[in-house]
This record gives structure tokens, sequence and C-alpha cells, in this order.
């Protein structure tokens, strides 16, 4: 069985976008996609996110109503949710040793013209051995609602064309992976490759 595109969703427009890129990422390579939450009990969590639903209940949530979202964009797609107990970052990066790459949603660009990145996708992305895309919502995001993540995947579908995809190496043991993955992405693209 060919290893999942696996998306971490966390319900900001940052992961809603990771979702809708990691939709089409899956489609086309032909893999399947699994969107995944975590969710970890905090003894003195109280206050309910919305009305009387429990954080638990929302995680869980989360996942099945971006698949279904996500299956009428993409309704040839394999898509399945799993809902996960513990640290966040742990859960991430267990889920991305059994993925072919592990897409989760960033705040944005920094001062310096980089990511910012929480805590979660920092401790994620320096601990796992598989790739990590980050992806940040472009623009403002627009209200949480179902039109949300259709918006995402038209985003996604007019930023990913066109452009080349780039590679940062440095020559350290991870390069042949980096290489492999960039090649590999920019294939299923026809797209060109710069390497950094």
């Amino acid at each position: 069985m060919p290893r999942p595109v696996t998306v971490g969703l966390n319900g900001t427009p940052a992961s809603l976008a990771a979702a809708a890129w990691g939709a089409r990422e899956a489609s086309i390579r032909h893999l399947p996609l699994r969107l995944v939450s975590a969710w970890e009990w905090q003894p003195y969590s109280h206050a309910p996110l919305s009305g009387t639903e429990m954080p638990e209940q929302w995680s869980r949530r989360l996942p099945e109503e971006a698949a279904a979202q996500l299956t009428h964009r993409f309704p040839d797609l394999d898509i399945s949710t799993k809902q996960l107990t513990g640290p966040p970052p742990e859960m991430l990066c267990r889920e991305a040793a059994e993925a072919e790459l592990l897409a989760i949603g960033t705040a944005g660009l920094g001062a310096l013209t980089g990511f910012l990145m929480g805590s979660v996708a920092m401790a994620t992305v320096a601990h796992t051995h598989r790739p990590v895309v980050l992806v940040r919502p472009e623009g403002t995001p627009p209200p949480a609602d179902d039109a949300d993540l259709a918006q995402r995947v038209q985003e996604v579908e007019r930023r990913d064309t066109g452009g080349p995809v780039v590679a940062g190496i440095d020559l350290g043991p991870t390069t042949d992976g980096v290489l492999r993955f960039a090649f590999e992405a920019a294939a299923v693209r026809s797209g060109d490759l710069r390497i950094v």
C-alpha cells in the first residue's frame, strides 16, 4: 500500500491551507490523503472552544469535516481521517514516519522573509525524518466557514502553477532525501528545479 500524504490540522487558516495543498499533492502524486488532528489532555483546560463543545470533540470533528469538504473537490481521492491523543509534535512525527510527506500550516512570513513557525511546527520539522512541507495561507484569511476550504484549494491551485521547485541543501546527511523529494516534486509538476 502506498504511503499517504498526511496533513496535520488544528483549525487555523494555515492548517486549512495545508489541507488544500495536501489534497492537491496527493491527487497529482496518485497517493491517498490522511487528515489528522492531535489532542492532548490538559488538566486545567476548562474553557470550551465553541458553546458546549469540548476540545477533544472538536479535535475529532476537525479532520472529518475537512475530509467531507475535500471529497467534493477531489471525488477520486482516497481520504482517511485520524484523531490522535498525545502531544501534537510527537503525534505528527509518528504519523510522518508512515507518510510519503507531512504538510502542516504555518503562520506566514517573518521579518527576514522566512517562516514564522509555531512551537508545534518547529518541533515537528526538527524531529521527523520524512519530508515536511510548511504551507501558509495566501493573503488575509477569510472567515472560517464551509467555503473556506474550497477557497484554500483554489488558492493552492493558482499558486502551484508555473513556478519552479526550489530545494535548499546543506550537504549534510539529509541531502540525498531532500534532492530525491525535490526531483519528484518537479517531475509531477513537469516544472523546473532550482537547487540552492
